[in-house]
């Protein structure tokens, strides 16, 4: 979950003909959404699909983890009203990664949008990114969408159209396509519970594989945060967990070329940590990291032999 450095290669678009638009608008879609206790946060998201969606070819399924706010009894009914396609309902909360790993299997899409429950989505979102991802003919691992502030959320593009390609995109919008999911595996549910770094670690294992991580900016979605996982977990532990992760998770998978972008990021980061009062906190993370060398060889083995 956490942001991956970015590279810049970008593509600007032109727009479609009428046949191209019709081939896209024949591919189905998953739009695939974990809940727990979000019961507010799930109906709004939900509701702004049904609102901004003009794509006429995807299906809402739904993951709840255990909920007791009542979601179970919405999403039941969303359900019997044919709004939501699928419906799983875990007695438990069974994590984030295995949550998303249960959507991948119910959906039916060549292409699975995984949309967090804390988001709202502007009009063309899907279309927008339906659209990056055939451009690329069977070659694209994932589509990100743009995440857009509240003061910008539903002003649309201004703009040019580029595509851009990522060595990550943000979990929160993120459109997986089926055929990368089958080659490179799902979520590492294992090493990335109980959040953080699985959609990095996954678009990182999916373009050393060969596939395309790009972000489209004509797809835009606005995150408002505050998603349910990680409520029950408190702040320190959240941070050590989000920077043991992001260092983590460049080590099992990256060059030391890609690596390198990183610094810049990562030295803003530890500079920041002071402020924040976080410092001995993320030596913590790096000295368990330096401490974790030999499951850094084992992974970095693993995934050069693309072993999911």
């Amino acid at each position: 979950m956490s942001a991956a450095k970015k590279s810049s290669k970008s593509t600007k678009k032109t727009s479609k003909g009428s046949k191209n638009s019709s081939r896209v608008a024949n591919t189905l879609v998953s739009v695939m959404l974990l809940n727990m206790n979000g019961k507010k946060l799930t109906a709004d998201c939900i509701k702004s699909v049904q609102k901004n969606t003009s794509y006429p070819n995807y299906e809402i399924i739904v993951v709840d983890n255990g909920s007791t706010d009542g979601s179970v009894k919405m999403l039941k009914e969303m359900k019997r009203r044919r709004i939501v396609k699928k419906l799983v309902l875990n007695k438990k909360n069974v994590g984030y990664s295995n949550g998303v790993n249960q959507g991948f299997k119910e959906s039916r899409g060549k292409y699975i949008y995984h949309l967090d429950n804390d988001t709202l989505v502007e009009k063309k979102w899907l279309s927008k990114a339906v659209e990056a991802a055939e451009d690329l003919k069977g070659m694209v691992g994932a589509v990100g969408s743009l995440i857009v502030g509240k003061k910008n959320y539903g002003k649309g593009l201004k703009g040019q159209e580029v595509v851009r390609e990522r060595l990550a995109v943000c979990g929160a919008a993120m459109m997986y396509s089926k055929k990368a999911l089958k080659r490179v595996g799902n979520l590492d549910a294992r090493l990335w519970s109980p959040i953080y770094g699985e959609e990095q670690d996954w678009c990182y294992r999916a373009r050393n594989a060969g596939f395309k991580v790009v972000e489209t900016n004509a797809s835009r979605v606005y995150h408002i945060g505050g998603q349910d996982t990680t409520k029950s977990i408190k702040a320190i532990a959240r941070y050590k967990l989000l920077e043991r992760n992001r260092i983590r998770v460049m080590l099992y998978n990256l060059s030391l070329g890609d690596m390198a972008k990183h610094v810049p990021g990562l030295g803003l980061i530890f500079l920041n940590s002071f402020e924040q009062g976080m410092t001995m906190h993320l030596l913590g993370t790096y000295a368990e990291n330096i401490a974790n060398w030999q499951e850094v060889l084992k992974q970095r083995k693993k995934r050069k032999a693309k072993l999911f």
